[in-house]
């Protein structure tokens, strides 16, 4: 794989947006390089993850893991799995296979952790943005409290007619908060 092929995808990823070209440069190039065949597996559930995986070429899909429901989920090019993988020990969530022959970076942790004690301010950059990360989760939750409760204050009392929703609820935020 061309240097530019491998380079590229990483210059994607919201998390390492904000880095130079030259430490983006130098996180790919100190990445394993994988190549998967149509049907081996990616990543195994509740197995330990000791890196990220860049899928640089080709189709992956989830078969098993959180929120997969019947048919599996497919994860393109440009996607990157186990992403905490990178920084933390962790196990897999997912299984994930390969659904064409798949070209990927191994983000290993071991390495990642030793580019960000050369450079700091990789660390730096990438603490920032999981802080924002989870400040936008924290808001998302907010928002599902908030809808729930709306949801809950928006329950009919018995004997109230019907299309009343209780005092202060209209037909309007009773439908959102529902849905």
């Amino acid at each position: 794989m061309s240097r530019d092929v491998l380079i590229q995808p990483l210059r994607h990823l919201p998390i390492l947006q904000g880095l130079t070209a030259m430490q983006i440069t130098e996180i790919a190039r100190h990445a394993d390089r994988i190549v998967y065949k149509p049907g081996e597996a990616i990543t195994v559930a509740n197995r330990p993850a000791d890196g990220a995986i860049v899928i640089v070429a080709g189709e992956a899909e989830r078969i098993s893991g959180p929120g997969v429901g019947q048919l599996p989920e497919t994860i393109p090019a440009g996607a990157m799995l186990a992403e905490a993988a990178m920084l933390v020990e962790t196990l897999h969530s997912s299984t994930i296979i390969a659904r064409s022959q798949v070209r990927a970076l191994k983000l290993t942790r071991e390495e990642l952790h030793r580019q960000m004690a050369e450079d700091p301010s990789i660390a730096e950059h990438l603490m920032g943005r999981l802080s924002e990360r989870l400040g936008q989760l924290a808001r998302e939750m907010r928002e599902i409290d908030s809808l729930l409760a709306g949801e809950s204050s928006a329950m009919v009392p018995v004997g109230t007619p019907a299309g009343s929703h209780g005092p202060g609820v209209s037909s309007e935020n009773a439908s959102r908060a529902i849905n």
